[in-house]
């Protein structure tokens, strides 16, 4: 798996937490 994919992942994995979150 390359950097940038994991990044990518993380990021949009953040974003739905923190939309679940609100």
């Amino acid at each position: 798996m390359h950097p940038t994919c994991r990044c990518n992942c993380q990021y949009r994995y953040d974003l739905n937490a923190k939309f679940n979150n609100d």
